[in-house]
């Protein structure tokens, strides 16, 4: 696990969009809801500024799940500056958030499991 926060997510967008859509050395058929193919799309990400902005990624992907945090316990979007990242040892495709209000109603369950053990 992690702490990742939104600069970090459009830090590392254009490479997260290779991963996704790049295999075996080739891009795949697939077109924006620009018409735009992938590649066209990777190569606007590389130009970011490093100061890049939320917004300005959301203008060349098209959405807002590429910058946005969503928490895989409740389903919400997550409106925070940093989450923790779980599954970046062992499932390096298959990151996941967990808002901090979910994180703190789990470290509460199980510290009223462990006391009734104890």
């Amino acid at each position: 696990m992690k702490v990742i926060t939104e600069q970090v997510l459009i830090k590392e967008v254009a490479d997260r969009w290779k991963s996704a859509y790049f295999r075996d050395g080739h891009w795949m058929n697939y077109k924006s809801w620009k018409g735009e193919q992938p590649q066209t799309i990777y190569k606007k990400l590389r130009k970011l500024p490093k100061d890049a902005t939320a917004a300005q990624v959301e203008l060349i992907i098209g959405n807002r799940s590429w910058t946005n945090f969503y928490c895989l316990e409740c389903g919400e979007e997550i409106h925070q500056e940093a989450v923790i990242e779980f599954g970046t040892h062992q499932f390096k495709d298959a990151q996941w958030h967990v808002c901090l209000k979910c994180l703190k109603e789990a470290v509460l369950k199980l510290k009223i499991v462990l006391e009734m053990t104890v």
